[in-house]
């Protein structure tokens, strides 16, 4: 049996499932936002979907750093790819912004 790569794997749950777990979830940066509004009223500081990122990356990496396991690195793929975009469409928000 020919194991999947980490990185197909990520893709597959970032694109491949990304409308089934929008019915089940909702959407998924939205639900980032949330996260960090959340996060605001329970810290008492603005926190934003980029620290909701680096922390859920960071948890990610640091349970990888405890003992392997391939489902951490997949995660850690994918929520850096769904960051990715984040940042990507917040730049061109700014962008937008300026013309």
């Amino acid at each position: 049996m020919k194991k999947t790569r980490a990185v197909e794997r990520a893709k597959a749950i970032v694109v491949d499932r990304s409308e089934e777990k929008e019915r089940e979830y909702g959407d998924f940066a939205q639900g980032m936002r949330e996260a960090a509004r959340v996060a605001t009223v329970m810290r008492g500081h603005v926190i934003d979907a980029e620290d909701v990122f680096a922390c859920i990356i960071g948890m990610k990496l640091s349970r990888e750093g405890h003992r392997h396991k391939e489902d951490n690195i997949v995660d850690a793929i994918a929520y850096l790819d769904q960051y990715n975009e984040q940042c990507e469409s917040k730049q061109g928000r700014k962008s937008d912004d300026t013309r």
